[in-house]
């Protein structure tokens, strides 16, 4: 009830749509929205709707305590990309596009590797220690 997920029918490109959403719903000042776009659709949000989300309820639901200690993993870290939020946190890695923010959402896959096969490369390098991860790419 609180996200509109916009998806197109045909092979108009989720760019066009997001710049015509957004542009819409810029001049709505009623509206307290945020627009996002992923490689397939567009995500119209309501204010308070966000992939941190997730990391708050790890930490509140677990034993990690603190914010900056989640790994987090995803594909469109480019604004207005869906995981441009998420990918400003310490600990994330792009598995697609990064931000211009030189302390979040670096991309560490070898080029050509994107999404998917870029997911499973961080994962199958994860190597987890006394509570502590490390990476071993070459």
């Amino acid at each position: 009830p609180r996200q509109l997920t916009i998806s197109p029918q045909t092979s108009i490109a989720v760019g066009h749509i997001w710049q015509t959403v957004a542009s819409i719903l810029s001049v709505r000042s009623d509206l307290d929205v945020t627009t996002v776009k992923s490689g397939h659709s567009v995500d119209v949000l309501a204010r308070g709707v966000s992939k941190l989300e997730v990391i708050r309820q790890i930490t509140d639901f677990g034993s990690v305590g603190v914010q900056n200690r989640v790994l987090c993993i995803g594909d469109q870290g480019a604004w207005p990309g869906n995981d441009f939020t998420l990918l400003s946190t310490p600990h994330s890695l792009s598995a697609g596009t990064v931000s211009g923010c030189p302390n979040s959402c670096w991309n560490l896959a070898p080029a050509g590797v994107v999404e998917s096969h870029a997911t499973l490369l961080y994962l199958r390098k994860l190597k987890v220690r006394s509570g502590h991860f490390r990476f071993s790419i070459e």
